[in-house]
């Protein structure tokens, strides 16, 4: 277990001498290092709490020092995203608990990951990329068993274009060597779709009719909208139930058309009277 805050101190005053007192919360102190790519976001999670963060430097070294830990402490994750933010990785480790204070030092967490689109046409190119050290190694596995290798840039950045993607769903991670050091084996994939025609239709058709629902349920002028349709169907169910009353509204409405001898029967009928 650990503690995100490693100690206290206070002063008291019993009677008029003051006493420092202080105190640590956990038994032992852990400090983690290692490598994830350049100017890197970093978290630290244990048992799915968070409990620090922090931020690699230019040469993609990270330090989170101080941790109070309790005896048993045996696991932790990192998670990283990169710098331009397009990326994510997660790494955990697993080892004996600690017994006493321990320095976990060189670790290296693979590479961020991310899609330019997590969902193309079947036979359409998929752009892969992300960041790990500069000049690092990179692999990019699909979980089938497929591996594309890469060289990440002086930035650390990486992408590989992977063409004519057969329809299906692919999980993609990627794992990276620098200087003969492997990274950790990462536990966060990326999902890729590679749609047919008719799945992409689909597909379309029910993001529209959910954006339409959205705008009908939650804008005013989806439910002014609503409110007309509704007005609409009464009206036809009783044209349709009481057909006397659609001759009587039809004739209403019907108007007769104006002849050009009209105002001469006018004539005729006022002075015939």
């Amino acid at each position: 277990m650990l503690f995100p805050s490693p100690a206290f101190a206070a002063t008291i005053y019993p009677g008029n001498a003051p006493v420092n007192v202080s105190a640590r919360v956990g038994e032992f102190v852990v400090n983690i290092s290692g490598l994830a790519s350049p100017y890197a976001s970093i978290a630290l999670y244990s048992e799915g709490q968070f409990l620090r963060s922090t931020v690699a430097d230019g040469g993609g070294y990270f330090y989170i020092s101080q941790i109070s830990v309790k005896s048993g402490f045996s696991s932790f994750c990192l998670q990283a995203v990169d710098f331009k933010r397009i990326g994510e990785s997660e790494a955990c480790l697993e080892f004996e608990p600690v017994l006493a204070s321990r320095d976990f030092k060189d670790i290296f967490l693979p590479p961020t990951i991310g899609l330019f689109r997590k969902q193309i046409n079947a036979g359409q190119e998929a752009l892969i990329f992300g960041y790990t050290m500069p000049g690092a190694k990179v692999d990019i596995k699909i979980r089938d068993g497929k591996t594309f290798k890469v060289t990440a840039d002086e930035s650390g950045y990486y992408q590989y274009r992977y063409k004519n993607v057969p329809k299906g769903s692919y999980y993609l991670s990627s794992t990276s060597e620098f200087e003969k050091k492997k990274s950790l084996p990462p536990k966060r994939e990326v999902k890729l779709e590679a749609l047919s025609i008719p799945a992409r239709v689909a597909l379309t058709t029910q993001g529209f009719l959910e954006k339409i629902w959205e705008l009908l349920t939650t804008t005013i002028y989806g439910f002014l909208l609503v409110m007309l349709l509704l007005l609409i169907i009464i009206i036809i169910l009783i044209l349709i139930l009481k057909p006397a009353w659609s001759k009587i509204i039809f004739d209403k409405l019907k108007k007769r058309k104006v002849m050009h001898h009209d105002w001469l029967l006018e004539f005729v009928a006022t002075n015939s009277s």
